[in-house]
Protein backbone atom coordinates (compact mmCIF):
# COMPACT_ATOMS: atom_id res chain seq x y z
CA UNK A 1 0.00 0.00 0.00
CA UNK A 2 1.28 3.37 -0.65
CA UNK A 3 0.85 6.43 1.69
CA UNK A 4 -0.46 9.67 0.80
CA UNK A 5 -0.69 12.55 2.22
CA UNK A 6 -4.47 14.29 2.02
CA UNK A 7 -5.28 18.04 1.84
CA UNK A 8 -6.06 17.77 6.04
CA UNK A 9 -2.54 16.03 6.40
CA UNK A 10 -3.77 12.48 6.89
CA UNK A 11 -2.63 9.59 5.13
CA UNK A 12 -4.41 8.16 2.63
CA UNK A 13 -3.72 4.24 0.76
CA UNK A 14 -3.71 3.35 -2.57
CA UNK A 15 -3.51 -0.48 -4.04
CA UNK A 16 -0.85 -1.75 -6.00
CA UNK A 17 2.22 1.34 -5.79
CA UNK A 18 5.19 1.58 -3.72
CA UNK A 19 6.70 4.45 -2.35
CA UNK A 20 9.88 3.13 -0.74
CA UNK A 21 12.45 5.64 -0.08
CA UNK A 22 10.55 8.33 -2.09
CA UNK A 23 8.63 11.22 -1.01
CA UNK A 24 4.92 11.37 -0.71
CA UNK A 25 4.75 14.89 -2.32
CA UNK A 26 6.96 13.77 -5.28
CA UNK A 27 4.51 10.58 -6.12
CA UNK A 28 1.34 12.79 -5.91
CA UNK A 29 3.19 15.48 -8.05
CA UNK A 30 4.17 12.88 -10.97
CA UNK A 31 0.32 11.02 -10.37
CA UNK A 32 -1.00 14.31 -11.28
CA UNK A 33 1.18 15.18 -14.20
CA UNK A 34 0.70 11.47 -16.05
CA UNK A 35 -1.68 10.92 -18.58
CA UNK A 36 -4.15 8.29 -18.41
CA UNK A 37 -2.17 6.18 -21.29
CA UNK A 38 0.73 6.71 -18.45
CA UNK A 39 -1.09 5.49 -15.67
CA UNK A 40 -2.37 2.61 -17.78
CA UNK A 41 1.18 1.89 -18.70
CA UNK A 42 2.85 2.04 -15.16
CA UNK A 43 -0.27 -0.04 -13.88
CA UNK A 44 0.24 -2.66 -16.65
CA UNK A 45 4.25 -2.71 -16.22
CA UNK A 46 3.66 -3.66 -12.11
CA UNK A 47 1.14 -6.36 -12.33
CA UNK A 48 1.48 -9.65 -12.20
CA UNK A 49 -1.61 -11.12 -13.11
CA UNK A 50 -4.24 -9.36 -15.32
CA UNK A 51 -7.46 -10.19 -16.39
CA UNK A 52 -8.98 -8.46 -19.49
CA UNK A 53 -12.35 -8.11 -20.43
CA UNK A 54 -14.70 -7.07 -23.18
CA UNK A 55 -18.36 -6.25 -23.11
CA UNK A 56 -20.74 -8.95 -23.94
CA UNK A 57 -21.77 -9.82 -27.65
CA UNK A 58 -18.29 -8.94 -28.39
CA UNK A 59 -17.38 -7.26 -31.40
CA UNK A 60 -14.36 -7.17 -33.70
CA UNK A 61 -12.92 -4.35 -31.74
CA UNK A 62 -13.65 -6.06 -28.38
CA UNK A 63 -12.28 -9.38 -29.27
CA UNK A 64 -9.51 -8.37 -31.46
CA UNK A 65 -8.06 -5.95 -28.43
CA UNK A 66 -8.97 -8.28 -25.64
CA UNK A 67 -6.88 -11.15 -26.97
CA UNK A 68 -4.68 -8.62 -28.42
CA UNK A 69 -3.26 -7.15 -24.74
CA UNK A 70 -3.69 -11.01 -23.54
CA UNK A 71 -1.28 -12.14 -25.71
CA UNK A 72 1.35 -9.01 -24.85
CA UNK A 73 1.38 -9.02 -21.85
CA UNK A 74 2.46 -12.44 -21.84
CA UNK A 75 5.06 -11.64 -24.09
CA UNK A 76 6.40 -9.46 -21.20
CA UNK A 77 6.26 -12.34 -18.92
CA UNK A 78 2.57 -12.16 -17.37
CA UNK A 79 -0.12 -14.23 -16.09
CA UNK A 80 -2.94 -12.90 -18.73
CA UNK A 81 -6.78 -14.22 -19.53
CA UNK A 82 -9.26 -12.94 -22.00
CA UNK A 83 -12.87 -12.94 -20.48
CA UNK A 84 -16.18 -12.36 -21.94
CA UNK A 85 -19.70 -12.84 -20.87
CA UNK A 86 -20.56 -14.28 -24.61
CA UNK A 87 -18.59 -16.92 -26.94
CA UNK A 88 -16.49 -15.42 -30.39
CA UNK A 89 -18.60 -15.02 -32.80
CA UNK A 90 -17.93 -17.75 -35.53
CA UNK A 91 -16.96 -14.68 -38.21
CA UNK A 92 -14.20 -13.96 -35.78
CA UNK A 93 -13.16 -17.21 -35.32
CA UNK A 94 -10.70 -17.37 -38.00
CA UNK A 95 -8.53 -15.09 -35.39
CA UNK A 96 -5.80 -16.28 -33.10
CA UNK A 97 -6.15 -17.20 -29.62
CA UNK A 98 -9.62 -16.96 -29.89
CA UNK A 99 -10.21 -20.49 -27.61
CA UNK A 100 -8.60 -18.42 -24.82
CA UNK A 101 -11.54 -16.40 -24.40
CA UNK A 102 -13.63 -17.88 -21.24
CA UNK A 103 -16.16 -16.70 -19.34
CA UNK A 104 -14.68 -18.62 -15.88
CA UNK A 105 -12.27 -17.02 -14.39
CA UNK A 106 -9.76 -19.55 -13.16
CA UNK A 107 -7.17 -18.92 -10.16
CA UNK A 108 -10.07 -17.39 -8.10
CA UNK A 109 -9.62 -17.07 -3.94
CA UNK A 110 -11.97 -19.63 -3.41
CA UNK A 111 -10.33 -22.32 -5.15
CA UNK A 112 -8.33 -24.94 -3.10
CA UNK A 113 -5.20 -26.61 -4.99
CA UNK A 114 -4.15 -30.08 -4.31
CA UNK A 115 -0.13 -30.38 -5.92
CA UNK A 116 0.79 -34.36 -6.52
CA UNK A 117 4.64 -34.60 -7.49
CA UNK A 118 4.28 -37.40 -10.85
CA UNK A 119 8.03 -37.58 -10.76
CA UNK A 120 7.67 -41.34 -9.37
CA UNK A 121 4.12 -41.72 -10.45
CA UNK A 122 2.28 -41.77 -13.48
CA UNK A 123 -1.70 -41.39 -13.35
CA UNK A 124 -4.24 -43.40 -14.70
CA UNK A 125 -7.23 -42.14 -12.92
CA UNK A 126 -8.61 -39.09 -11.33
CA UNK A 127 -12.14 -39.08 -9.62
CA UNK A 128 -14.09 -37.93 -6.91
CA UNK A 129 -16.76 -39.50 -4.03
CA UNK A 130 -18.94 -37.56 -2.41
CA UNK A 131 -20.25 -39.28 1.57
CA UNK A 132 -23.19 -36.59 2.20
CA UNK A 133 -24.30 -38.89 5.32
CA UNK A 134 -20.27 -38.44 6.24
CA UNK A 135 -20.52 -34.80 4.79
CA UNK A 136 -17.02 -35.40 3.24
CA UNK A 137 -15.78 -35.73 -0.58
CA UNK A 138 -12.69 -37.78 -1.22
CA UNK A 139 -10.47 -37.48 -3.75
CA UNK A 140 -9.40 -40.73 -5.62
CA UNK A 141 -6.52 -41.53 -7.44
CA UNK A 142 -5.61 -44.32 -9.82
CA UNK A 143 -2.32 -44.53 -10.51
CA UNK A 144 -0.87 -47.39 -13.50
CA UNK A 145 2.82 -46.74 -11.94
CA UNK A 146 4.49 -46.05 -8.69
CA UNK A 147 2.53 -45.46 -5.68
CA UNK A 148 1.28 -42.10 -4.13
CA UNK A 149 2.46 -41.12 -0.50
CA UNK A 150 1.75 -38.34 1.55
CA UNK A 151 5.04 -36.06 0.91
CA UNK A 152 4.04 -36.29 -2.75
CA UNK A 153 1.52 -34.50 -2.32
CA UNK A 154 1.18 -30.30 -1.35
CA UNK A 155 -2.14 -28.41 -0.86
CA UNK A 156 -2.48 -24.73 -1.18
CA UNK A 157 -5.38 -21.53 -1.41
CA UNK A 158 -5.91 -20.76 -5.07
CA UNK A 159 -4.81 -16.98 -4.62
CA UNK A 160 -6.12 -14.26 -5.63
CA UNK A 161 -7.20 -14.00 -9.71
CA UNK A 162 -5.87 -11.18 -10.15
CA UNK A 163 -4.17 -7.92 -9.46
CA UNK A 164 -5.19 -5.76 -12.23
CA UNK A 165 -8.59 -5.88 -14.17
CA UNK A 166 -8.37 -4.19 -17.95
CA UNK A 167 -11.95 -3.34 -18.82
CA UNK A 168 -11.90 -3.02 -23.03
CA UNK A 169 -14.65 -1.42 -25.20
CA UNK A 170 -16.89 -1.52 -22.93
CA UNK A 171 -18.90 2.12 -21.79
CA UNK A 172 -20.36 1.00 -17.85
CA UNK A 173 -19.92 -2.38 -16.09
CA UNK A 174 -23.58 -3.18 -16.99
CA UNK A 175 -22.36 -4.35 -20.41
CA UNK A 176 -20.13 -7.44 -19.16
CA UNK A 177 -23.15 -9.10 -18.66
CA UNK A 178 -23.16 -11.77 -16.53
CA UNK A 179 -19.13 -11.36 -16.34
CA UNK A 180 -19.87 -8.03 -13.78
CA UNK A 181 -22.50 -9.72 -10.95
CA UNK A 182 -20.51 -13.00 -11.23
CA UNK A 183 -16.88 -11.49 -10.03
CA UNK A 184 -18.46 -8.34 -8.06
CA UNK A 185 -15.74 -9.12 -5.26
CA UNK A 186 -13.54 -8.99 -7.60
CA UNK A 187 -14.05 -5.86 -9.52
CA UNK A 188 -14.94 -4.21 -5.67
CA UNK A 189 -10.92 -5.53 -4.45
CA UNK A 190 -8.91 -5.05 -7.43
CA UNK A 191 -7.87 -1.77 -9.46
CA UNK A 192 -9.43 -1.08 -12.81
CA UNK A 193 -8.35 0.15 -16.06
CA UNK A 194 -10.98 1.41 -18.53
CA UNK A 195 -9.49 1.77 -22.18
CA UNK A 196 -12.73 2.92 -24.56
CA UNK A 197 -13.41 5.57 -27.37
CA UNK A 198 -16.64 5.66 -26.67
CA UNK A 199 -18.97 8.85 -25.88
CA UNK A 200 -20.85 8.43 -22.76
CA UNK A 201 -17.98 6.12 -21.12
CA UNK A 202 -19.15 6.13 -17.46
CA UNK A 203 -15.48 6.54 -16.06
CA UNK A 204 -15.70 3.27 -14.11
CA UNK A 205 -12.29 2.83 -13.71
CA UNK A 206 -9.28 3.75 -11.06
CA UNK A 207 -7.91 5.14 -14.50
CA UNK A 208 -9.79 6.12 -17.27
CA UNK A 209 -8.25 5.96 -20.66
CA UNK A 210 -11.13 7.25 -22.60
CA UNK A 211 -9.89 8.73 -26.66
CA UNK A 212 -13.39 10.07 -28.09
CA UNK A 213 -11.42 10.86 -31.19
CA UNK A 214 -10.11 7.88 -31.31
CA UNK A 215 -11.85 5.30 -34.05
CA UNK A 216 -11.61 1.95 -32.35
CA UNK A 217 -10.31 0.43 -29.02
CA UNK A 218 -7.93 -1.44 -31.12
CA UNK A 219 -5.90 2.17 -32.54
CA UNK A 220 -5.64 3.31 -29.23
CA UNK A 221 -3.62 -0.28 -28.11
CA UNK A 222 -1.37 -0.08 -30.70
CA UNK A 223 0.43 3.05 -28.70
CA UNK A 224 -0.08 1.68 -25.71
CA UNK A 225 2.35 -1.39 -27.02
CA UNK A 226 4.50 0.56 -28.13
CA UNK A 227 4.62 2.53 -24.81
CA UNK A 228 5.09 -0.81 -22.97
CA UNK A 229 7.88 -2.32 -25.46
CA UNK A 230 9.91 0.48 -24.18
CA UNK A 231 13.48 2.20 -25.52
CA UNK A 232 15.52 -1.00 -26.96
CA UNK A 233 13.38 -3.58 -26.20
CA UNK A 234 12.11 -6.19 -28.68
CA UNK A 235 8.63 -5.06 -29.97
CA UNK A 236 5.15 -6.75 -28.92
CA UNK A 237 3.81 -6.26 -32.23
CA UNK A 238 4.09 -9.72 -34.14
CA UNK A 239 1.76 -11.26 -36.87
CA UNK A 240 -1.00 -12.49 -34.41
CA UNK A 241 -1.00 -9.04 -32.35
CA UNK A 242 -1.41 -7.25 -35.21
CA UNK A 243 -4.02 -9.54 -37.02
CA UNK A 244 -5.87 -8.77 -33.74
CA UNK A 245 -5.89 -5.18 -33.93
CA UNK A 246 -6.22 -4.66 -37.39
CA UNK A 247 -9.83 -6.76 -37.42
CA UNK A 248 -10.75 -4.28 -34.87
CA UNK A 249 -9.71 -1.12 -36.44
CA UNK A 250 -11.23 -2.43 -39.25
CA UNK A 251 -14.78 -3.39 -37.95
CA UNK A 252 -15.04 -0.21 -36.23
CA UNK A 253 -14.29 1.92 -39.30
CA UNK A 254 -16.53 -0.35 -41.59
CA UNK A 255 -13.40 -1.64 -43.51
CA UNK A 256 -12.39 2.64 -43.82
CA UNK A 257 -15.65 3.14 -44.95
CA UNK A 258 -17.60 5.00 -41.75
CA UNK A 259 -17.25 8.50 -41.63
CA UNK A 260 -15.31 8.27 -38.56
CA UNK A 261 -12.69 6.85 -40.12
CA UNK A 262 -9.09 9.13 -39.86
CA UNK A 263 -5.67 9.89 -41.18
CA UNK A 264 -4.65 8.14 -38.03
CA UNK A 265 -6.41 5.06 -38.89
CA UNK A 266 -4.89 4.48 -42.32
CA UNK A 267 -1.57 5.47 -40.77
CA UNK A 268 -1.95 2.67 -37.68
CA UNK A 269 -3.35 0.53 -40.51
CA UNK A 270 -0.34 0.53 -42.43
CA UNK A 271 1.79 0.04 -39.50
CA UNK A 272 -0.13 -3.21 -38.68
CA UNK A 273 0.14 -4.63 -42.11
CA UNK A 274 3.97 -4.31 -42.00
CA UNK A 275 3.97 -6.11 -39.08
CA UNK A 276 2.31 -9.28 -40.92
CA UNK A 277 -1.16 -8.73 -39.97
CA UNK A 278 -3.76 -11.17 -41.98
CA UNK A 279 -7.16 -9.98 -43.10
CA UNK A 280 -8.73 -13.53 -42.89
Amino acid sequence: MTSLLTPGGSSATLPGYSLKGVSPFVFVREAMEQSPKQQTVELLKRAKRVVVMAHQSPDGDGIGSMLALVLALRKLGKEAQALCADPVPAVFEFLPATAEVTDQLSGSSDEFVITLDTTTVAVDKLGYKNYPDEKQLRIVIKTKQGQITEPLLSFSAGGAAADLIVVLDTNDVERLGSIYPRYADLFYKTPIVNIDHHPGNDYFGKVNWVDLAATSTAEMLVALLESLSGQGEKALLDADIATLLLTGITTDTGSFQNTNTTPKSFTVAAQLVAAGARQQ
